[in-house]
Order: structure tokens, then sequence, then C-alpha cells
């Protein structure tokens, strides 16, 4: 493939460094012109043991890279890879302070962390990707996420689904990322906007709830959604699978989501009491009319939220993403569609649709039916394995 580049380099104390010549670039770019995707791959074929590597390019084949093809520029190396996006090439090379751009991959050694990092860090392998120029960082990539991949070795019981990854910021801050495990690769993947220290390690569920155990229906989504630290129990050792999920605790859960952005939006819900558990998610779905309450002023912080209103809340966050909510099901065969309010009829046809909400049984929706914790972990949990992109 002339668009790959797998060139020899040799670790030097733990450290595989290349340069890779114009001309390289310029013939791996002739090899991509005329494709509609597809990426540069640059691989070099390590001997040695590396902890760190790093490549530098030309910063002109990099802006010729965005100018002159569709590719992805990929740098795939033994400590760990980065893809960054054709539409990111451009504002990289713009960034540039000196004639080439270099890509590292580091494994980070906890001792070089300070005290708060390394208890954060935890018995994780922790990683510090780079991208520079002139002796300057560039940390941003005009908006556009770039993907990265870390190793991981599955050890005798683990299972890919529970491999994590973890953010852990300048400030010390650890946050959990969305990611993918390929048992093939043994790489772990996600995206990001901006390069920081990555803990790649194990979430495998461990809990202490009473009533939840591995025979009930409910298992997998509720721990799929307590590992993703969306949920939380009532308490150290109960869930309350049949507990009613109150509104508060979905609007929560979608604010956890979104990543618990800051919030600057007025109160203007009455039984929403400053400084409440719940009381930035009601403010922030309120602001980006994710809910709107009862009406004169309330939003029913503690009533059990029905089906119907799942829906609703669930449907208007999709649009808030500007997700897909065009699938409608035909919802006659149900006896009770009727009892279906028509403010939740689109939301309940949507959801539906994407198997978020079916039936309770065969033919009954109840759509004003009190949606139970368990119940919610599951629909949250379709929601976001068919939904959320």
């Amino acid at each position: 493939d002339p668009s790959r580049l797998t060139p020899a380099v040799t670790a030097k104390n733990g450290f595989a460094e290349l340069f890779v010549s114009a001309s390289d670039m310029s013939a791996a770019i002739a090899g991509a012109k005329g494709k509609e995707s597809g990426d540069i791959v640059i691989e070099p074929v390590v001997s040695g043991k590396a902890i760190k590597a790093a490549v530098e390019l030309p910063k002109a084949s990099v802006s010729a890279i965005g100018l002159d093809t569709g590719a992805n520029l990929t740098v795939r190396t033994p400590v760990g890879g980065v893809t960054i996006p054709n539409g990111a090439l451009a504002s990289l090379a713009a960034q540039a302070a000196g004639s080439t751009i270099t890509v590292s991959v580091e494994a980070v050694e906890t001792k070089s962390l300070t005290a708060e990092q390394q208890k954060l860090a935890g018995n994780g392998a922790v990683f510090a990707g780079s991208i520079t120029s002139g002796g300057q960082t560039i940390s941003g990539f005009g908006g556009k996420a770039i993907a990265v991949s870390l190793p991981y070795t599955l050890k005798t019981g683990e299972t890919a689904e529970s491999v994590a990854v973890w953010q852990l910021d300048d400030a010390g801050k650890l946050t959990r990322m969305a990611c993918t495990y390929d048992k093939t690769t043994g790489l772990v993947a996600f995206s990001t906007t901006h390069l920081f220290h990555y803990v790649v390690g194990y979430n495998g569920w461990t809990h202490s709830f009473t009533d939840v155990k591995e025979e009930n229906w409910f298992y997998d989504a509720v721990k799929y959604m307590v590992q993703k630290e969306l949920f939380t129990g009532t308490s150290a050792t109960a869930f309350r699978p049949d507990a009613g999920m109150t509104r508060a605790m979905l609007v929560t859960v979608l604010y956890r989501l979104e990543g618990s952005p800051a919030v600057t939006a007025a109160n203007t819900f009455t039984d929403v009491k400053a400084g409440a558990w719940y009381a930035d998610a009601l403010l922030w779905a309120g602001k980006n009319g994710i809910v709107s309450g009862y009406g004169g002023g309330l939003f029913g912080t503690d009533d059990p939220i029905t089906r119907e209103q799942m829906a609703a809340i669930l449907y208007r966050y999709a649009g808030c993403k500007a997700y897909d909510t065009a699938a409608a099901n035909d919802l006659s065969g149900y006896i009770d569609a009727k009892e279906i309010s028509t403010w939740a009829l689109d939301a309940m046809t949507w959801a539906n649709a994407e198997e978020l909400c079916t039936g309770r049984t065969a033919n009954t929706l109840v759509p004003a039916g009190k949606a139970t914790r368990a119940e919610a972990a599951a629909i949250l949990m379709r929601f976001m394995e068919g939904v959320v992109k």
C-alpha cells in the first residue's frame, strides 16, 4: 500500500524517534490521491523496547495531506497511536510554530506524576500523548476530535467490555472516556479534542448491592449504567431496582451523560432548591428545552416518572443533540395506544421504533405507568447503545 510507510527504527534507552522525509511523505500523498477515504499510515517497525515513540513530519507534508487528499493521518507505534482526521490537518499546520510537527506517545512512569495524580491513577497504566512544533504544544484541532489508541492486555477472567480509559488533566481531574477495546489488536480506542494524560485500566464490576444479582433480568443494564457512573445506588448496599425512577433522577443521568457542564441558567422552577443534588441538572435541561415542567413553575422533582414522560425527555434530548429522530412505529397494535398523551405521541412512536420503550406486554404500552429504576436503566442502556453517537 503506497499510503502506508513502515520505516525501521531502533529504540535507544526506551525512546524510538523517527523523522519522515518530505520525499517519503510525497510518495504516500501520491498514493492517497484519488481515494475518497482512508488513512495515510506511518507505522514504524521498532527494534527494542520502546516506552516512548515520536514521529516527526514536515509541516508542509501535513498541510498537503489536508489540501490534496481526503485521507486521515495515522501515526501508529507500539506505545500507542493517534489518528488526525483530514478536516483537522489544516488547523494543525496553521498552529505549527516550526517547520516540522512531532506526534508523540509515551508510557508515563507514575512516579513522575504529582502525589494527587498518582493517587487517582491507582494501578492503571498512564500514557501521555502530545503534538508539538517549534517547541510549542498544539493542544486543539480546530474543534475536531482525534482518535487515540493505547495498549492493554486482558488478564485471565477479564472481559473487553470492562476495559476503561480515564482522562487525567493538568488540574488533577479524572474523567471517564467513552472507549472500545479490540481483543484482536489489544488496543483500547477513544476520541478526544485535547491531548492530556490518560489512565488505562480495568473497571470490572464489583458491587455491594444486595438487591442486584446476576440472574436478574436487569443485571446487565444496572451494571452498564453504574460502570459508566451514570447511575448510583440509593445507598451503599441497595440499588432498589423496583423503586420508581423520579423525574429528577432521569434528568440527572442525562446531565452526567453530557459531562455535567457548568450551568448559568436562572432557576425558573419553584420546587428546585438551590444546591440540591439535582439542581444543576434540571437547570441545564430546562435551558436546553429538554424539560419544561408541569407549568406554574413546578418541575415535579420527586414525582415518579411515567413511561411516556421518559420517552418525551429522551426524544427532546436526542433532538437537542441532533441525533436522528425520524424513526416512528405504528402503535395501533397496542390496545392502550389511545391512552398516550398528545404531547408524548411523537416521542412514543420514536421510542418504540428505536426499541427503547417496548410494550410491557405483547399488546400494552402502559404509557402512564411508572418507570422503575430497573426499567429506566434498561431503557437508558438501549438509548446509549442505539441512539447516542
